[in-house]
């Protein structure tokens, strides 16, 4: 009786190619990806390791060395021109694209970034120590079609 419908909440395709890159080893990161692919309904995202294939094709290299691997990538295709979003700016692009009461995360972009993408590096750099999982999830699942290699 009490419950809410979030669906007609949700935003509408918008024709935009959007992949969101993550560390493949993370077990945090492969669990926050299952989540996402249940949250999007829509198809809005297409998931890919910045280890893969597809992060050499779309990303500069800069963004897939060692030290770049606790960042969130979220490269967005806008009439041919890829803009690209990391850290902090990803995650809040990420859930308000997502729409419905995920939105309102996006008022965090009220704080500023510096402040922001601090508190998104201690997360990364804790985030091997909240799960235990080391390698990629996704081995065999590569037919996914949101996820690519």
């Amino acid at each position: 009786l009490f419950t809410l419908d979030t669906d007609w909440l949700r935003k509408k395709p918008d024709g935009i190619k959007r992949v969101l890159f993550f560390d493949g080893e993370c077990g945090v990161c492969n669990c926050s990806v299952r989540k996402l692919i249940n949250l999007d309904r829509l198809g809005l995202f297409r998931f890919a390791p910045l280890q893969g294939e597809t992060a050499k094709m779309m990303l500069p290299q800069s963004l897939r060395t060692e030290g770049n691997l606790n960042t969130l990538v979220l490269a967005e295709e806008i009439g041919g021109e890829v803009v690209i979003k990391t850290h902090s700016d990803a995650v809040l692009c990420l859930l308000a694209k997502l729409g419905g009461l995920y939105s309102l995360v996006s008022l965090g972009r009220i704080v500023p970034r510096p402040i922001r993408d601090f508190i998104y590096s201690v997360i990364a750099k804790i985030r091997f120590l909240i799960s235990s999982e080391s390698s990629c999830d996704f081995q065999g699942e590569q037919e996914h079609p949101m996820i690519l290699k």
